[in-house]
């Protein structure tokens, strides 16, 4: 009986050299980062005047959202559905409700702001990816 012959799974350049890595992303500049802090208040608001107009972001500009674990990271965009964005408004950015239930983002919390300006992007860290970043060292600071 002959054997069925089955074409390979990877493509040849990685059949002969082995599995295709990508490039690591660029290293984060001290130049590129700016941190904030902010209490997520009525309608998700998170407001930071001082680093949105560090990342060049006006009022009416809308953002893409998307999440990453818990952690919710927007940036500008012109083609997206309305619901899938927060429209920045003089200083403040709104999450809408469905992204927030997402990463069980409450009314209240305080949010870690980590912004890159060098890629335009804003890292939203909830408790939740706090929790997760700095377990272990939060449970030294407590014994």
């Amino acid at each position: 009986m002959i054997p069925l012959l089955v074409p390979p799974q990877a493509p040849l350049q990685e059949l002969l050299h082995g599995p295709m890595i990508a490039p690591p992303p660029p290293p984060l500049r001290p130049s590129d980062l700016a941190v904030g802090l902010s209490t997520v208040g009525h309608g998700g608001r998170i407001v930071d005047r001082q680093l949105f107009e560090g990342l060049g972001w006006a009022e009416g500009d809308r953002l893409s959202l998307r999440t990453e674990g818990a952690v919710l990271v927007a940036e500008p965009t012109t083609d997206i559905p309305p619901g899938a964005a927060m429209v920045v408004r003089a200083g403040f950015v709104r999450v809408p409700y469905r992204w927030r239930r997402r990463v069980n983002l409450f009314l209240g919390d305080r949010v870690l702001l980590l912004a890159n300006s060098s890629r335009n992007r804003l890292a939203i860290c909830t408790p939740t990816a706090i929790a997760e970043a700095f377990g272990p060292l939060l449970d030294g600071l407590s014994r």
